[in-house]
């Protein structure tokens, strides 16, 4: 009996697990996670944090699953080494499991830099697991003032979530301004007051260089020589594919797995799926939902390898490059739909509309008269909504141009446009 091993138990291992019983009811499937409980919904993390939810709310699949679908599960032991020529992997208990197709699936981690002095401190913590979220609150009730490292959506959330239990907060990003990714400089500057307005306070263009104390953390020094006193660091940047397993195994790497269209490595039997992919920069991670595109066509694909019909492999075609995100901040709603950013070169017109006193900013890009990308600060689910299907259909708006970004714009207006 074949046997595929998959590295991962999140969104992309997930589906490929799922994806291989439903095409093959009789071939072994083992997945290994170094995490000791269920699957949950990263993006939720924050969620249990803010007390929003309980971590039972943010889990995705049961125990049941793995029964049902005859999945032999592996929890709270890494993968510490993949030896490709006699196909196994080695666990962090030095057991071995041996496999004729091997998905690997780990995701990324945020990077706990060598370059910060003290970085191996009690409090230095990631935003990415569960676990992490438990220390946090296990440090909440002996400290005052948290410090995030970080620009991006989830470090947001993550100040967020502290400042609204009480926490006193400070940002510290050395990019120009919050959510470079995502948002223009005007946007972000919605961003920073409205944080600021709700005292966190938001250091831009700024590092930490030093964390002090004497095994657990007590303050850090930034490059501009201030000392903050804190309790707790977030580090939430610099992210890195969870790799290290495969040093030395054949399989190649450079910020991430490379992989051909099928998603197969340079190990004929060795394929990959979502964020630990190589990301030929295009954003820091993948979407959730990629994410399981990926894991069922890594799937589909091994079968085939295993099964010697290669020549029925599937490319895999990415939906978009460009994913749909969506968060709120303090109750401050952010999407980001379609290409946001428009340099000259690529002839787009760029639409604006901005009003402060009620935190709204829109920005649409437009090429061709069709809708390519959107921009929202403040807005309303209806209008993400219209927005979505204008992009996804790629209707002519030339009709609607001038009603774009005004309150005029709703479902009547767009349903009857015309279509390519």
């Amino acid at each position: 009996m074949k046997h595929v091993v998959i590295i991962g138990n999140s969104a992309a291992g997930i589906s490929a697990a799922e994806s291989i019983r439903k095409s093959d009811s009789q071939l072994k499937i083992t997945v290994i996670s170094e995490e000791k409980g269920m699957p949950y919904y990263r993006y939720r993390i924050a969620d249990i944090l803010s007390a929003r939810a309980k971590e039972s709310d943010i889990v995705f699949k049961r125990p049941e699953f793995y029964s049902a679908h005859n999945i032999q599960l592996i929890l709270g032991k890494k993968a510490e080494k993949v030896n490709t020529a006699k196909n196994f992997v080695v666990l962090s208990d030095k057991t071995k499991v041996e496999y004729d197709g091997l998905i690997v699936a780990s995701g990324m981690t945020a990077n706990m830099s060598k370059e910060i002095k003290g970085i191996n401190k009690h409090g230095v913590l990631g935003f990415r697991t569960i676990d992490n979220i438990r220390d946090i609150l296990e440090l909440i009730p002996i400290t005052r003032t948290v410090c995030v490292l970080g620009s991006g959506i989830p470090a947001l959330k993550a100040a967020t979530a502290l400042s609204q239990k009480g926490m006193e907060v400070k940002i510290i990003c050395r990019d120009d301004f919050l959510l470079p990714d995502i948002l223009d400089p005007q946007a972000a500057e919605f961003f920073q007051s409205y944080f600021q307005e709700r005292n966190v306070e938001v250091l831009l263009k700024r590092d930490i260089v030093e964390i002090f104390g004497n095994g657990d953390v007590k303050a850090i020094k930034t490059d501009a020589g201030k000392v903050i006193g804190c309790g707790i660091v977030i580090i939430e940047r610099d992210f890195v594919a969870q790799v290290s397993f495969l040093e030395d195994s054949g399989v190649k790497c450079e910020n991430g797995i490379e992989v051909d269209k099928f998603l197969c490595t340079s190990c004929p039997n060795v394929f990959a799926a979502g964020d630990v992919i190589q990301r030929r920069g295009i954003g820091r991670f993948y979407s959730w939902n990629t994410s399981l595109a990926q894991g069922e066509i890594a799937a589909r694909n091994i079968i085939n390898q295993l099964q010697g019909r290669q020549e029925e492999m599937v490319a895999y075609q990415p939906a978009s490059e460009w994913p749909t995100q969506a968060a709120e901040f303090f109750g401050l709603s952010l999407v980001c739909l379609g290409v946001t950013s428009s340099p000259a070169a690529e002839n787009k017109e760029e639409m604006v509309f901005s009003d402060k006193s009620r935190n709204v900013y829109k920005k649409a890009v437009i090429s061709n008269a069709r809708l390519v990308g959107f921009l929202g600060v403040g807005t309303l689910p209806d209008e993400k909504e219209i927005y979505s299907r204008l992009i996804s259909t790629q209707a002519d708006i030339s009709l609607i141009k001038n009603d774009l970004l005004s309150e005029r714009l709703t479902p009547d207006l767009v349903k009857d446009l015309a279509q390519p």
